[in-house]
């Protein structure tokens, strides 16, 4: 089964495009974008959001920023940006988040994974890499993709589910919302160094893109983007097309 992901990446309350992880472009609020993306013929299975610069800025993201607000989503909702210690972690859930992304604070203190993953589930941890090809050899970045890290991203997902994380969410920064396809290379790398579930972004563009990396990879989770926000297709289109190539897809 094909999950098709809504990938809304936030900053200062509202949904941006970016390019190569970079803002170009204010789309729409994020309560709008939310609401397009989880009804109707646009409806995605589920959302994830990801406050850009949270942790670059210093900020709490933005689910929490208003305590006193819970936030109803009809599908599953991830959200992630500065989710740095148990505390965020289950206040951005009590917020309304069905699951916490996380990455920078990862980086920097592994074992938080394994603390987030006691407390809150294994279920509800979704592991954020941000992948660049530095030479021959892809490698993590942090800080909304802006900090280049030493750890390498194969050795990094394969410590993922012994470290205590639920899932993978894949970013490839080098083809990210640019007419360049998620890089085969990355795929491989990934589907051979874990058993977790990994979602893919960054270059998915066409229903022939995802049909190509869930056949050849075993890949099916893919988390999008351009394909909405930058070439109006429509999401119901895009599992007619997914269907129309022998895949199988959730329909709302």
């Amino acid at each position: 089964m094909i999950r098709l992901i809504a990938r809304i990446d936030a900053r200062n309350g509202m949904h941006i495009k970016t390019i190569n992880c970079e803002g170009t472009k204010v789309l729409r609020p994020l309560e709008k974008s939310i609401a397009v993306f989880s009804k109707g013929t646009q409806a995605f299975d589920e959302i994830i959001l990801l406050d850009n610069v949270a942790t670059l800025y210093g900020k709490q993201n933005w689910l929490i920023r208003d305590p006193a607000t819970f936030f109803f989503c009809p599908i599953p909702l991830s959200v992630g940006g500065a989710i740095s210690s148990p505390e965020i972690a289950t206040k951005t859930l009590k917020s309304g988040a069905d699951k916490i992304v996380i990455n920078s604070a990862a980086v920097e203190n592994p074992a938080l994974i394994e603390k987030l993953a006691k407390i809150c589930g294994q279920q509800a941890i979704i592991l954020q890499v941000d992948a660049k090809l530095v030479g021959d050899t892809y490698r993590c970045c942090t800080h909304g993709s802006r900090e280049l890290s030493k750890i390498c991203v194969k050795s990094w997902i394969s410590a993922a589910q012994q470290l205590g994380a639920g899932e993978i969410h894949l970013t490839s920064i080098d083809s990210e919302g640019i007419d360049v396809p998620f890089p085969n290379q990355l795929a491989d790398i990934a589907s051979s160094a874990t058993r977790l579930p990994i979602i893919v972004s960054g270059g998915i563009s066409s229903a022939g893109q995802i049909h190509s990396l869930n056949k050849t990879f075993g890949i099916d989770s893919f988390s999008v983007s351009s394909i909405p926000n930058r070439l109006n297709v429509q999401i119901n289109q895009l599992r007619n097309d997914l269907d129309k190539l022998g895949g199988t897809v959730r329909w709302p």
